[in-house]
């Protein structure tokens, strides 16, 4: 485990709270048996993509842990095969590199900064999509079951300097990349003069810089049934207070996918904040948290 507390050392030389957090989650799934052979080279490669994917990992693997859930190595599909009392979920996790993240937004310094939301968001749904057409291949190679739940685990944790768990819209990044959820709108009667009542927007895409469509609305698309849940999360690091909160780790968002051939149970991931969709209407669907929140939107299918 020297390897491990070296590459430590190095990326965080003045120690610190993230180092201490990190280094045992890390060494403890190294030495589980659940980590891939190349896990601690890749760790320790120098590579921040390989980096912070691992680091992933292992965050994943302790917050299953401490759920006292069964938990495989399942190479080669996705990275974990978990059991709880509900049966077995397949989780693939993925940490998005900020490909067209201004490095302005990126770069240690202090002042006011635009939030690159729209980019932010294109690499959410860009993940979530490569995931998806890779369990598609996993399939087709036999090397999963269409019976078996499905979940893609996405940290942000690279896209920003912060935290940055919501977009635009007020509502999580893992909530708007597959549901059409825009920003807030305030409507105008010119004639009056007035403002109408605050709504929220109605999103189903964001542009590339090429201009393409990138779609928003893949939990209302029967293509993704094979995806039960997204597990979204901002951060690698949460300081001791929050932790507490969410079972050892920074807050994890469950998102489930309201047209899955394999659904997960309410609650399934517990000390979560978890989204759950219901057809509520003719061409509607009600979107709402599983806490005391209010937050509720509808959005025209």
């Amino acid at each position: 485990m020297h390897q491990i507390e070296s590459c430590l050392r190095t990326r965080f030389p003045k120690g610190g709270p993230f180092r201490e957090y990190l280094g045992p989650l890390v060494k403890d799934f190294a030495d589980s048996g659940r980590a891939d052979l190349e896990y601690v080279n890749e760790f320790c490669n120098g590579d921040d993509g390989a980096f912070w994917s691992r680091a992933w990992e292992a965050v994943l693997y302790s917050r299953f842990k401490r759920l006292g859930w069964c938990i495989e190595q399942n190479r080669p599909g996705p990275d974990f095969r978990i059991t709880s009392c509900h049966g077995p979920v397949l989780v693939e996790a993925v940490v998005p590199a900020p490909c067209g993240i201004p490095p302005d937004w990126l770069a240690e310094h202090n002042g006011v900064k635009t939030m690159p939301h729209e980019e932010m968001l294109l690499r959410w749904t860009s993940a979530i999509a490569d995931k998806r057409r890779k369990h598609d291949l996993d399939f087709k190679r036999g090397v999963v079951s269409r019976d078996t739940p499905f979940v893609i685990a996405v940290n942000g944790c690279r896209l920003s300097r912060l935290s940055d768990d919501y977009g635009i819209s007020q509502w999580p990044f893992v909530v708007e990349a597959v549901f059409p959820i825009g920003p807030i709108e305030v409507p105008f009667n010119r004639d009056k003069g007035e403002l109408g009542q605050a709504r929220q927007g109605r999103r189903s895409s964001v542009r590339k810089d090429n201009g393409a469509a990138v779609s928003t609305d893949s939990f209302l698309n029967p293509d993704h049934k094979y995806v039960s849940a997204l597990i979204g999360c901002a951060s690698i690091y949460a300081d001791e207070d929050t932790r507490k909160r969410f079972a050892g780790a920074p807050p994890m968002f469950v998102v489930n996918n309201p047209l899955a051939e394999n659904p997960l149970p309410p609650g399934w991931l517990p000390n979560s904040i978890e989204y759950r969709a219901e057809k509520t209407g003719d061409g509607e669907v009600t979107l709402s948290r599983s806490d005391s929140s209010k937050e509720i939107d509808r959005m025209s299918k």
